[in-house]
């Protein structure tokens, strides 16, 4: 048998205030026959001299109730409540937003075949993310395999116009690469391991000083 528990209240008004202990309440089926006992017990008045009596009462899911109240006495005063026959407890949920649910749950017959299950990297924890989202990360185990582009070293510029990559090709041509003019006022030099392609020419006086250089980087 499934049960549950709400807020009740019953309003005497303020003739029948600091009646606490004498006010209880009874529960009844809509053919006349009695759900339970009248019972004083866990019945306050709220607030105080107000004539409002309030008290936790328990239900059974699927039976309707009469919930009925009176102030005891020789002469008493009754109120009642109807109290619909919820066929669960989420049902329950739809009662005024002034009571307070306190409700045994039924079994839930598709809870099986779920589960909660997150794998996270070993190194997670040494993440640092900041508010624009940017990451900071502690140890990466994962950076081999990775080499520099052509396109990372052409980004970097050494002079005007000249990238590192030109720039060390030019420098391999002067340092290794075959040279004729030599004893002229024209040297021209090609590229290292290429002797197809000249890379630097130069124009020099009779003192061998240079007046004129040609680059022809690579693209």
């Amino acid at each position: 048998m499934t049960t549950y528990t709400v807020n009740q209240s019953v309003n005497f008004g303020k003739a029948n205030t600091g009646l606490a202990g004498t006010v209880g309440y009874q529960l009844w089926g809509y053919g006349g026959s009695s759900q339970g006992a009248r019972t004083t017990t866990g019945i306050s008045e709220s607030p105080t001299g107000s004539g409002i009596y309030t008290a936790q009462i328990t239900f059974t899911v699927g039976t309707d109730s009469l919930l009925v109240w009176d102030t005891g006495g020789g002469t008493p005063v009754y109120a009642s409540n109807d109290v619909p026959a919820y066929t669960n407890t989420l049902q329950q949920t739809q009662l005024d937003a002034s009571n307070f649910i306190k409700a045994n749950a039924e079994t839930v017959s598709d809870k099986t075949g779920y589960s909660l299950t997150q794998t996270f990297p070993t190194n997670f924890s040494a993440l640092s993310i900041t508010g624009g989202g940017a990451v900071t990360v502690g140890t990466n185990n994962d950076k081999t395999s990775y080499s520099l582009s052509s396109s990372g070293v052409d980004s970097i510029t050494v002079e005007s116009g000249l990238n590192v990559r030109q720039a060390l090709s030019l420098m391999a041509a002067a340092l290794s690469g075959e040279l004729s003019g030599a004893g002229t006022t024209t040297i021209t030099i090609k590229a290292a391991n290429n002797n197809t392609t000249t890379r630097i020419t130069a124009t020099v006086d009779a003192s061998g000083d240079r007046t004129a250089i040609t680059l022809n980087p690579p693209a």
